[in-house]
């Protein structure tokens, strides 16, 4: 199973001392693989920009099906999307490889990508029909860890939207379905957008049950599941009272988040520490980091992302402190 039985760090030398030695030995595909499994490795541990140029060099060493060509395609992808890009930019270039090859695993995968982009903007129904689309084609080719990814950000797109029981129910289905197939690794960020979920539900045991579990089945340097996992523990701490306890662990999450280019990931746990904030009596403080995570989203082109956090502002600053 799946379990980051070494930290990222550890596997991204790893992966780069192998290219190099493959690339000694005359074994270029090889070499370009675990090159492209080293830019993946980056793009996990919150380097997604870094992430982009490595994946783009390999990409434009040629095309092809070779695995290397697919596996560098996928990392500039998920790094496109999570990393610092404007959605715009992202989208344009991710509608590139499905114009150019519609068929192809990384184009399937790119209209995955498309439709978490257009939800960061509240465009819902495209995200749904680009969702709706890979997910089919992901389920004709037999892939089940890509089809349980796709359920998960169907639940987020449902989140997003306001749907918050349906979000429930497709995120679970796709937590179980990766623990299922044994991937945990990716089943410990799932179990981030469940306890988010579970937050907004009031749930507020399940939704620490998932943050432990992100933060247990993930390696240290996972910093979406760390961090996630932490920022939703601080909010059920928060509810409970325990305010000291709840700021200590949402900084300690805002902190591994800012030491990444994922920009709407970070705005989201800024959010969660201003709640933390405000339940502590402290609303100038927690206005700030509102600000802070709206110029991140801004920065993205979170359109939907930006307005929710303005009109949080607006709501923080013209109602008094206790309503």
């Amino acid at each position: 199973m799946s379990t980051w039985s070494t930290e990222q760090a550890e596997s991204f030398r790893e992966a780069e001392r192998l290219a190099a030695i493959l690339d000694r030995v005359g074994d270029e595909a090889g070499a370009r693989l675990a090159q492209a499994w080293a830019a993946f490795l980056l793009f996990a541990m919150g380097r997604a920009g870094e992430a982009t140029k490595r994946a783009q060099a390999l990409v434009e060493l040629g095309e092809g099906n070779e695995m290397w060509q697919r596996e560098s395609r996928m990392a500039r992808g998920v790094s496109l999307v999570f990393g610092p890009t404007p959605v715009e930019e992202a989208v344009a270039d991710l509608q590139s490889e499905i114009d150019r090859a519609a068929s192809s695993n990384w184009a399937i995968g790119a209209n995955h990508g498309i439709a978490r982009l257009r939800a960061l903007q509240g465009r819902f129904a495209e995200a749904r029909e680009r969702s709706d689309r890979s997910r089919a084609a992901f389920e004709e080719l037999g892939n089940r860890q890509q089809v349980a990814s796709v359920i998960g950000s169907d639940g987020e797109i449902e989140h997003l939207s306001g749907n918050d029981a349906e979000a429930a129910r497709l995120i679970r289905k796709s937590y179980d379905a990766m623990t299922a197939i044994g991937d945990l690794s990716f089943a410990s960020t799932i179990a981030v957008g469940l306890g988010d979920v579970y937050l907004d539900l009031h749930r507020d045991d399940e939704a620490w049950r998932f943050g432990t579990i992100a933060r247990e089945t993930s390696s240290s340097d996972d910093v979406l599941s760390q961090a996630g996992g932490r920022a939703i523990q601080a909010r059920v701490l928060s509810r409970r009272g325990d305010h000291d306890a709840a700021e200590a662990l949402a900084r300690e999450a805002e902190a591994i988040m800012a030491q990444t280019d994922y920009l709407d990931q970070h705005g989201d746990v800024l959010v969660h520490l201003a709640h933390v904030l405000r339940e502590a009596g402290k609303r100038d403080d927690a206005v700030a980091a509102v600000r802070e995570a709206t110029a991140l989203y801004e920065q993205k082109g979170a359109t939907f992302l930006v307005e929710r956090t303005q009109r949080l502002i607006h709501d923080w600053t013209s109602t008094p402190l206790g309503d």
